[in-house]
């Protein structure tokens, strides 16, 4: 329950900031993290699991103490947050992004070693290794996309992208054009978002590529 809980606090923040499919900036990321002490807020009314609260707050620090919102280190950190820490990041790595797919499970590997004794817990960080090891077909993860395999695109998605151009922010609409042409799409809705992404590169024309993306949508 504390591991599903503890990004609750994301409720509070901008879907703008929490989907977007490009680097955030410098403001964006002060945003994202206020969300730990916006999660302790809303769980501390719940009296009864009291560790709900604790995982919200402090799932980012670091075991090195650069992380945040207190800047804990080492087991001043709650034991929860600790294995929290390790899980999100494995399972955020082994799971689709607006901005990217699955990442190899090798890739994964290497990162969660390369965090044990400064961003992760040694300890926990060793037994999600283990679990790694023990997982050659790579089961833990979500799908990815197999080759040959077309992807449909919510079309919740693509009003955002057609918002986005709307309100001439063409960076993430052209951002996410370029993620979704990526993709083994099916050719209608590839040669869509294909004369989309032109029209945004070549003609600088946001109202066209709406256009184009709100047909036969």
């Amino acid at each position: 329950m504390i591991g599903l809980l503890h990004d609750v606090g994301k409720i509070g923040i901008a879907d703008a900031i929490i989907n977007k499919p490009s680097a955030l900036n410098d403001e964006e990321y002060e945003t994202i993290k206020t969300h730990p002490a916006m999660g302790e807020k809303i769980l501390k009314n719940i009296t009864d699991f009291p560790k709900l609260m604790t995982g919200a707050r402090y799932h980012h620090e670091r075991y090195d103490g650069r992380g945040y919102p207190d800047g804990l280190s080492g087991e001043d950190i709650p034991v929860e947050a600790r294995i929290i820490a390790v899980a999100d990041s494995y399972d955020a790595m082994s799971s689709r992004r607006s901005y990217r797919d699955v990442l190899p499970q090798e890739k994964i590997r290497s990162e969660i070693d390369k965090g044990r004794g400064t961003q992760f817990d040694p300890v926990f960080a060793k037994i999600m290794l283990d679990m790694i090891d023990e997982d050659p077909e790579y089961q833990m993860r979500e799908n990815p996309v197999n080759e040959g395999e077309e992807i449909e695109i919510a079309p919740e998605e693509l009003e955002q992208v057609i918002r986005w151009l709307d309100e001439f922010q063409t960076v993430q609409a052209e951002e996410q054009l370029k993620e979704w042409l990526g993709k083994p799409l099916a050719p209608k809705v590839y040669d869509r978002l294909k004369n989309a992404l032109i029209a945004v590169e070549e003609e600088f024309d946001a109202e066209r590529a709406a256009e184009i993306l709100r047909e036969e949508n």
